[in-house]
């Protein structure tokens, strides 16, 4: 084990901005085998938090607060070692998954080749915010080296917590700032698209044994897909084993996947202005399969708690077998505890995600998180009970993904409304990291699911 002493601090003024972004103080302290955070100073700004490595080449991780800088200073200190960064082996937990189909027509190929692809980044673009993850190859696997997030409220002048509609230029701009913050350097990327950008159902297709189903497809996507097919990039692929019918019928159940060629065109635009031209993009659902080892091996489901809406994907051996939408967001629940014990949005959506645990206003905030999502939860509990019905399975693992899924007491209050055990999405477990961010990365993790997958696209 290695340690290095120093601070991790930084200032950063956007040029269109007066205020600083970030200006952060962070402390550590070396106690045995664990490091404690003792003294932290921070600055209003946009909720930002980064991670990556030191000035000597060393990996760091800030912690799991709002606001995270990214600068290094040598050893200052020993004795009870008042520790800054501390760097531990490297513990890999490498699961070498891969997915079990390739949607290249709405996603298309890596045209670079990835097998050189030293390092790469995963881009995960949400209502609330933008995730970053670059992960590094090595002999033993995919290796963490940076993180980010960055909100994107503010870029509107929104406070922290709302939820904003954006576009292509602005987009880019946040982009830009959290990869500098975060100091991703990846040549190789993976944009991972919310699922509003697209369209994706799972549809049940009877046909004869010797139907091509080439030329049916388009004419069956017609009763789902809203938009004219001229106008899509339409792809699919057969899920599970088909049926056999009577008279030399099959039931079929087909994914189909549809983009707007508007999108796929504005977001090409967008992986040209960061400087990730001719690198793939793919539905954020599609990425976060990569780092769930369960969903590999047999079937699990993933209930993505987003800020405007909630998504429970069900994935079988690695692909993708059922896909549901609710409209039940942290965004609503920021506001409705803004109202009801009038405070500003930003207080509100601090107290929703530290759960209220230290205040009196834990049972506020437990009222308004059943106010908001009792309903869907309630049908995300039919719809898996179904599905494990319908498919004679066993009570199937389900783990809490999104920034709702990260925030303090929704795990517990998820688990009591499907009325079975809920775990939190921890994807960092299939890449290395070191081992004193463990606690760390397992807070935030539901948070970088999809950034994770998309980032491993390159390197598995």
């Amino acid at each position: 084990m290695r340690n290095v002493l120093g601070y991790i601090g930084s200032e950063y003024f956007s040029q269109d901005r007066v205020r600083p972004l970030i200006v952060v103080k962070l402390c550590f302290v070396y106690e045995g085998s664990h490091v404690r955070m003792c003294k932290r100073e921070e600055a209003d700004g946009v909720r930002c938090r980064v991670g990556g490595r030191g000035g000597d080449g060393s990996r760091y991780q800030a912690t799991n607060q709002p606001f995270f800088g990214s600068g290094w200073k040598p050893p200052i200190e020993h004795g009870r070692e008042q520790l800054h960064i501390e760097v531990t082996t490297l513990c890999y937990h490498i699961s070498d998954t891969t997915m079990a189909f390739s949607l290249k027509k709405v996603f298309g190929s890596i045209k670079s080749n990835p097998h050189l692809a030293q390092s790469a980044v995963g881009i995960d673009i949400g209502r609330g915010s933008v995730k970053v993850v670059e992960l590094e190859r090595t002999e033993d696997g995919p290796v963490l080296k940076t993180y980010g997030e960055i909100q994107i409220a503010p870029y509107t002048d929104a406070p922290i917590g709302t939820t904003v509609d954006f576009d292509a230029s602005m987009l880019e701009k946040v982009i830009v700032d959290v990869f500098r913050e975060a100091g991703v350097s990846a040549q190789h990327g993976v944009l991972a698209l919310p699922l509003s950008a697209g369209f994706v159902t799972v549809i049940e297709l009877v046909a004869a044994t010797d139907e091509n189903l080439e030329s049916r497809i388009p004419v069956e996507a017609r009763k789902y897909v809203p938009i004219p097919l001229k106008e899509i990039t339409l792809d699919w692929t057969v899920v599970g084993t088909p049926t056999p019918l009577e008279n030399e019928k099959v039931q079929y159940r087909v994914l189909l996947v549809a983009l707007p060629n508007e999108t796929l065109l504005q977001y090409t635009q967008l992986l040209s202005s960061i400087e990730l031209a001719h690198q793939p993009m793919e539905l954020a659902v599609f990425s976060a399969v990569r780092c769930l080892p369960a969903a590999q091996t047999g079937t699990a489901a993933v209930l993505d708690m987003g800020a405007s809406v909630a998504k429970l994907a069900i994935y079988q051996a690695g692909t993708l077998t059922a896909i549901h939408r609710f409209t039940a967001g942290g965004g609503a629940v920021t506001h409705k505890l803004a109202e009801l014990l009038q405070i500003d949005v930003a207080a509100a959506e601090e107290l929703k995600r530290s759960g209220g645990v230290t205040t009196e206003h834990e049972a506020d905030i437990r009222r308004i998180m059943a106010a908001v999502y009792d309903s869907s939860l309630q049908e995300v509990r039919r719809i898996v009970q179904h599905y494990e019905s319908v498919h004679q399975l066993e009570p199937i693992p389900i783990y809490l993904a999104g920034g709702m899924g990260a925030a303090a007491g929704m795990r517990p209050y998820v688990s009591d409304v499907l009325q079975r055990p809920v775990e939190p999405f921890f994807p960092f477990a299939v890449v290395g990291y070191p081992a004193f961010m463990e606690d760390m990365l397992r807070t935030i993790g539901p948070t970088f699911a999809s950034s994770v997958g998309a980032a491993l696209r390159h390197l598995q």
